[in-house]
């Protein structure tokens, strides 16, 4: 639905002022578009007859440069004829192929061919050349000009033809698919007719022969002529694209690379005599194909022929000639050499390369084309498209008809040969045509003609900006229409204008002095549309989205950063907006295949919206809600938007004569849905549905709940986040029907079974059976049951069922309380088991504890009350379990919760409250010794040995080996102080401390030798590391040089290094630390043993052994986390604030007894540790230890911590 039109035309030649000129007079011109990662450049060679010379002539686009180099022939070269010339990589140079079988570089000859050449091609990539000989062989070469393959032709090359033929230039063609895979040769085959071979590279395997008949052909094509390819051809970029082959007739046929016949392209309009086609080619895109042939008016040699390119774009499975390049005050002779290529990267730029004037001079002139869209929005939107020499008019505000289809055409009458139209202006209601040749005419919006005025000069006219027809006074000649490179839309706010060629997108207001740069709304717009009366922008962008942009806002300089852009749609890539409706609401799109589409922007159904909404308040009366809700249902508009633009308070004010809309149109289709619809939307926002929702409910329960049941019911079963299943089932138990049932079962999402049990939920018998009645639900399943239930007295009993029916036991535990009330303590054993089965014994002790007559030592609060305290003591709340089982005379269990919790005199109080209270007391010894065990349990070792040397027991002996093993030294102390026993001092006191000293000194040793093994380690995976990173680096930075082959042994060194090293477990660091971290005395305290071992008495170890044991990991060389683990386990050894304190309070005692040697060997264990620590932590990263619940003064012992005892 666009239309083609010229921006620029340009002309470079290569002519020379100069007597004698070099280049005129060339013959043989080949041209090729040639293109590299820095330059891109035609480049054109041709041959100086008789003087054995050729000459290279350059153009290089990016620069806008030419040049041209003279280069002689050998002289072994008969014949001159050039057949092509590719780019070598290998030699950077430019290589010629002559007939004779020469390939010459620009220096010197660099292959020969003896059979001599039909046609030379390189690929796209200039990756591989093709060469076809004269005896019909194929050679392919690659970039450094090396054989790759051979083959052969299918047919016999020239065949009865014989030399005449060979000596047509361009008799062979060779055509490469752009990915390289593919290659096309086009020759004159032995009966004459040209064939096409399709062949894969570089296997130069044959793949098929394109077949101009198709596959299936209907019964009058039997007898027609039958179809002769020609020699001209080309390939579509894009990937598996089609080949395009010219006929002889003067038609396209193209082909899959299976050689089947695809489509058929017949050129717009058959010439008197015939047409000869010279060139093809596809655009970037594969969204144009420019035809170049000429119109045969002579057989003679030296006659002059008209020459035309014809461009058609394909769309909808339907050819549009879209412009004509008329060559009509050119005209050329047969002999000349003629070229057309579309750019590779600009999809609208066009090369046609010819040899000009009488002295055959190469010329180069390069067409820059347009997308332009002419729409008249005062005559129905009415779309005028150019095809040939006809206009297809379609009003798109009325229907969208289906290209190629039209509601009306428009044919100019045709005066001249070869005529069709350029060029579309509307003017009001009339439609300007202006054709090649430059006649005017003038015809209606139904395509009636209404003038044919005489041939004008088109520099006469002049057209409206937005129609973009505009005339550039820069242009070779003043006759030639051009557009302007730039898209502009005049409003009364300002200017929208776009760069087509840079794509981008800006506004300009009217009196505002901001930066151009500061008005840019796109940089990558392809076409756009503007919607006056709401003053917004649209446009489509390359990545296929849909834009758009209010330009009241961009209109005020203070406000330019504040614009609103959003996606409104994502589309086809290079969809493009042909116009904006009159009706405001709808763009008119063309997708990529030619389609006509509507969209409705979600921003123009707003502004309807509001537009009503304004219209009506300006009217002082209320706007009319159900057609503003139909509107926003056909348009996918939330409904509820249109309640926040009339506001929420107005709506709230006038519920009552919005809901008397409704009621008052209630039997038009789709009223009551559109009520619907807007409870729904309102419920999915939380504020909505708090504020607005009760009140229309409310409202229509007061004026018709029989008319709103629908309403009412979709208003509760869409409540966010749970449906008020119970209030649409209140509805449904005053006004019941089954469709109303099964209405709630749809939209609710819930079954009837579900249902059902939700009206057992409210109690209400009656609406269940009619739920399980109208669910067809088994008889056997219900009508029992809510018989049973029927008869049962109290209610409160019968809601017990029930909930117990539904799982509901907290439910069904409050229903027998309130039975309970009534029936009294014939219910309190359902009670029990309730409370056991689902443990809700917490629950019941709150419910007995508001009935002041419930007796605490026994009945049923009693009893509850002891589960309750057992879940507690469970759970871990000793105290709160011990407390409840005191509060109810179960002292015996007090006791031992109190013990669990640490609080020993309680559990002793309640041990003797349990004694006075029962007639068989447990002896008081028994019970100090299971506290015994529970103090050591939970490593109270000085309470366990106070109560072990107390009057009861009278154990002190065992109470000092208590502490011994704990390495309680001045608990002992005192012990023996409390007790006079001297003998102990200097006995068993004495022995115990030596034999904690070798100890501790053992074990600081031991932590010393893993130090160091464990830091040497952790030092050789950190080297390493960083060796390793230096030589990937190193590699990285010089990839084509050899890595360091010392770098490489070091590593393999440091790397075996590492592998001879054991593998170490971690998570416990020595055997003893599992004791030790129950005794809470340190790191690696010994073993714990008590008085009792030695006096034949049960071991305590065993049942100090509770803790679950650590889950180790062995770490080996090589693990990708060693070094984490290296770390930690270097922390764990170092000396932490637990064995400081151990060791100062052993070396206290030790100068107590004179024992100046012991410290002396303990204080060199510890400054060895110490010492060995400093020095790696200085060499390593290394963190210091933690101890949780110690002063921060224990850590700022760091150097000297045996420094406060000087030997």
């Amino acid at each position: 639905m666009q239309n083609l039109s010229l921006e620029e035309v340009q002309t470079r030649s290569w002519t020379s002022q100069e007597p004698g000129d070099r280049l005129a007079g060339l013959s043989g011109f080949s041209w090729r578009l040639w293109q590299t990662p820095t330059t891109k450049r035609v480049v054109a060679v041709g041959v100086v007859p008789r003087q054995h010379r050729w000459v290279l002539c350059d153009y290089f686009i990016e620069k806008d440069d030419v040049n041209d180099r003279e280069h002689g022939l050998p002289t072994d070269i008969l014949e001159e004829q050039i057949q092509g010339f590719f780019w070598c990589q290998s030699l950077a140079q430019t290589i010629v192929a002559f007939r004779s079988g020469h390939l010459v570089a620009e220096q010197e000859t660099v292959g020969l061919v003896p059979e001599g050449l039909a046609a030379v091609e390189a690929s796209s990539s200039q990756d591989y050349v093709v060469l076809v000989t004269e005896q019909g062989d194929l050679i392919l070469l690659d970039g450094e000009l090396e054989v790759v393959g051979r083959s052969n032709l299918r047919a016999t090359l020239f065949g009865s033809a014989g030399r005449s033929a060979a000596d047509t230039p361009g008799a062979v063609q060779v055509a490469w698919r752009p990915d390289g895979a593919y290659f096309a040769v086009s020759y004159p085959s032995e009966d004459g007719l040209f064939r096409t071979d399709i062949y894969g590279a570089p296997s130069l395997q044959w793949v098929a022969t394109a077949e101009p008949q198709p596959l299936v052909s209907p019964p009058v094509a039997v007898c027609s002529t039958t179809t002769q390819l020609g020699n001209v051809l080309t390939w579509q970029r894009r990937r598996g694209g089609v080949l395009a082959v010219a006929t002889l007739d003067g038609s396209i046929l193209f082909f899959e690379k299976n050689g089947f016949r695809h489509a058929r392209m017949d050129m717009e309009q058959q010439l008197e005599r015939g047409r000869l086609i010279w060139g093809l080619t596809w655009n970037a895109e594969d969204t144009l194909l420019a035809v170049g042939f000429t119109d045969i008016s002579s057989d003679s040699p030296d006659a002059q022929h008209q020459v035309w390119v014809d461009i058609y774009a394909f769309r909808n499975y339907h050819w549009y000639l879209k412009y004509r390049i008329d060559a009509a005050s050119r005209s050329v002779r047969a002999s000349q050499t003629m070229w057309i290529q579309f750019d590779s990267a600009d999809p609208l730029l066009l090369f046609w390369g010819r040899q000009a004037g009488d002295r055959n001079e190469p010329s180069l002139i390069m067409y820059r084309f347009q997308w332009t869209i002419s729409v008249n929005a005062i005559l129905d939107d009415t779309i005028a498209v150019i095809d040939g020499n006809q206009v297809l008019l379609t009003p798109l505000g009325r229907s969208l008809i289906p290209p190629p289809m039209s509601a009306f055409h428009a044919t100019i009458p045709s005066r001249s040969k070869g005529e069709i139209i350029h060029h579309l202006i509307w003017e009001g209601k009339t439609l300007l045509t202006v054709s090649n040749t430059h006649q005017r005419y003038r015809f209606d919006g139904y395509g009636k003609v209404v003038a044919t005025p005489a041939v004008e000069q088109a520099a006469h006219i002049t057209a409206d900006a937005n129609t973009t027809t505009t005339v550039s006074a820069a242009t070779p000649k003043l006759d030639d229409w051009l557009v302007s490179p730039v898209r502009s839309v005049s409003l009364p706010e300002g200017t929208l204008s776009l760069q087509v060629r840079t794509r981008v997108l800006q506004w300009r207001a009217n009196g505002a002095q901001t930066d151009p740069e500061r008005c840019v709304l796109a940089t990558d717009c392809i076409s756009f549309v503007v919607v006056p009366g709401e003053l917004l922008a649209f446009w489509t962008t390359v990545s296929g989205s849909v834009l758009y942009s209010d330009l009241r806002i961009v209109s005020s300089a203070a406000e330019l950063r504040r614009r609103c852009v959003e996606s409104e749609r994502i589309v086809d890539r290079g969809a493009v907006l042909l116009a904006a409706l009159s009706d405001g609401l709808r763009l008119v799109l063309e997708t990529p295949r030619g389609n006509l589409e509507t969209i409705t922007p979600r921003i123009l159904v707003e502004r309807k919206i509001l537009r009503v909404i304004a219209a009506a308040n300006e009217q002082g009366r209320e706007p009319d809600l159900v057609a503003l809700l139909r509107l926003a249902r056909r348009h996918c508009i939330e409904p509820r938007d249109v309640v926040v633009s009339m506001g929420l308070d107005r709506f709230l004010h006038e519920t009552t004569s919005f809901l008397g809309q409704f009621l008052a149109r209630w039997r038009e289709t789709g009223v009551a849905e559109a009520l619907q619809q807007l409870l729904v939307s309102l419920n999915e926002r939380d504020d909505l549905s708090d504020r607005l929702v009760p009140a229309l409910v409310n409202e229509m329960e007061r004026l018709d709940p029989e008319r709103f049941l629908y309403a009412i019911l979709t208003a509760h079963v869409t409540r966010r986040p749970q449906a008020n299943l119970d209030a649409a089932l209140q509805q449904l138990s005053e006004r019941f029907s089954v469709d109303a049932l099964r209405y709630v079962s749809t939209v609710a999402r819930k079954s009837m079974d579900e249902l059902y049990r939700a009206a057992l939920g409210r109690y209400d018998l009656d609406l269940a059976e009619k739920i399980a009645r109208a669910g067809r639900m088994d008889r056997a399943e219900y009508q029992a049951f809510l018989e049973s239930l029927r008869q049962m007295e109290p209610v409160a009993m019968r809601r017990y069922e029930i909930d117990l029916f539904l799982s509901r036991p907290r439910a069904a535990l409050q229903n027998l309380f309130l039975a309970r009330r009534e029936l009294g303590p014939q219910v309190d054993e359902r009670i029990r088991r309730l409370v056991e089965h689902f443990h809700l014994a917490q629950e019941a002790y709150l419910e007995l504890v508001k009935l002041d007559h419930e007796p605490l030592h026994t009945g049923l609060r009693h009893e509850i009350a002891l589960l309750y305290a057992g879940e507690l003591d469970r759970t871990g709340a000793h105290l709160e379990a011990a407390q409840l089982y005191a509060l109810h005379g179960a002292y015996g269990q007090a006791s031992a919760a109190y013990l669990a919790s640490g609080r020993s005199a309680f559990s002793i109080a309640a041990h003797l409250q349990r004694a006075q209270a029962t007639l068989q007391p447990e002896p008081h010894e028994n019970f100090l010794r299971r506290l015994v065990d529970a103090l050591c349990n939970q490593r109270r070792w000085e309470d366990a040995a106070q109560i072990l040397a107390g009057p009861v027991l009278a154990k002190p002996e065992e109470a000092l080996q208590l502490l011994f093993d704990a390495h309680h030294f001045r608990a002992a102390l005192r012990l023996i102080a409390s007790q006079n026993r001297v003998d102990w001092l200097h006995g068993q006191f004495r022995s115990a401390l030596v034999l904690a000293v070798e100890e501790r000194a053992s074990e600081m040793r031991s932590n010393a030798a893993k130090f160091r093994e464990r830091a040497a380690r952790l030092h050789l995976v950190r080297e390493h590391r960083r060796q390793l990173q230096l030589h990937t680096a190193a590699i990285d930075g010089n990839p084509d040089q050899f890595p360091d082959t010392d770098g490489d042994s070091e590593l393999e060194a440091l790397a075996s290094d590492i592998a001879s090293m054991s593998t170490f477990t971690f998570g416990t660091h020595s055997e003893s630390s599992s004791d030790s971290s129950r005794t809470g005395i340190s790191t690696d305290a010994p073993s714990i043993t008590n008085g009792n071992q030695a006096s034949g008495g049960p071991s305590r170890r065993a049942k100090t052994k509770t803790a679950k044991k650590k889950k180790k990991k062995k770490i080996k060389p090589g693990d990708p986390h060693e070094e984490l683990y290296l770390v930690e386990y270097l922390r764990r050894l170092q000396p932490s604030a637990v064995l400081k304190d151990a060791v100062h309070e052993i070396m206290e005692c030790l100068f107590l007894l004179g024992e100046y040697r012991h410290a002396k060997v303990l204080q060199q264990a510890g400054d060895e540790l110490q010492r060995l620590v400093q020095d790696w932590t200085r060499t390593l990263d290394i963190p210091a230890p933690t101890t949780p619940n110690r002063d921060s003064s224990d850590a700022e012992h760091s150097t000297t911590w045996f420094a406060s005892i000087a030997l």
